[in-house]
């Protein structure tokens, strides 16, 4: 294991939101945090002296340059999905604290009008705002795909990216596969790219948290993702725990690899402002 990276001149955490429930969220969104608590974490940040930064200032300081973050102590503020309670949950509240978030956009829901997802329409309007940066999620690459044969009424399953599909008996070759997720995520940056004249691909937040590095039915993946990535994007975040003990470092020395607070149904507001309290310098 590669030795770990100094912490960096006034550390960045990170904190991931997905969606919003009006109340208390169903079992069905595991993701998903109360609106009430996303709207008071937001609103709490000006009241324990943070600013928050654009993805284009973390990505600078992330890879050691200087950016001008000001006098207050920086944090960055990410979604994932699109998910469109999400977005208007975070929007006015942004919106009246002068406040900024970052949306990891799954393009395939926003290009087929999937329900609950923000249409192409509304991703403009975000960037638009000044209020939101985004960047890429997947395209059609954030689901689970058949990576086994089946056993009874199971089938094995696995991320669309850190798998080799099942399909018609047999596993894809390691060439389809390559193929198939390059494919995917350059057609993500393309539709993004199509949409938002000023959109630079620099970071990307990897789907399930899941390179291949769980349980995979094929070795190289893990590694093969991992160096796709590192040469792809300036930083690839991960969700992998709720207080992750490497946040304020976030590198570990030959990868971009970033992780997140991850906020879930249980977490309150003053969790996640204790967190950053903790970890922000």
């Amino acid at each position: 294991t590669p030795p770990t990276a100094p912490p960096r001149a006034r550390a960045i955490p990170v904190v991931l939101f997905h969606g919003a429930c009006d109340g208390p969220c169903p079992p069905d969104r595991p993701y998903a945090t109360p609106r009430a608590e996303i709207e008071a974490t937001l609103a709490g940040l000006t009241d324990r002296g943070f600013s928050t930064v654009s993805i284009a200032d973390y990505v600078a300081w992330f890879t050691g340059g200087a950016p001008d973050l000001g006098p207050r102590r920086p944090v960055l503020v990410t979604f994932d999905d699109g998910k469109v309670d999400g977005y208007r949950a975070a929007d006015a509240v942004l919106a009246r604290f002068g406040l900024r978030a970052t949306m990891f956009v799954i393009t395939h829901h926003a290009e087929t009008k999937a329900p609950t997802y923000m249409t192409w329409p509304e991703v403009e309007e975000a960037a638009a705002s000044g209020r939101w940066d985004l960047q890429l999620h997947a395209h059609r690459g954030h689901v689970r795909i058949p990576a086994g044969p089946p056993h009874g009424d199971e089938q094995p399953r696995g991320g669309y990216y850190a798998r080799r599909w099942w399909k018609d008996g047999a596993l894809e070759s390691r060439e389809a596969w390559w193929t198939r997720t390059r494919a995917d995520l350059e057609r993500g940056d393309a539709l993004l790219a199509a949409h938002l004249p000023s959109y630079r691909s620099i970071s990307f937040a990897v789907p399930f948290e899941d390179w291949g590095q769980i349980d995979t039915n094929d070795p190289v993946i893990s590694s093969v993702l991992a160096d796709l990535f590192d040469r792809r994007w300036e930083v690839w975040f991960t969700q992998p725990d709720r207080d992750p003990a490497d946040t304020d470092v976030h590198v570990r020395e030959g990868t971009h690899r970033a992780s997140r607070y991850l906020a879930t149904p249980e977490t309150r507001a003053e969790d996640v402002l204790a967190w950053l309290d903790r970890r922000a310098r």
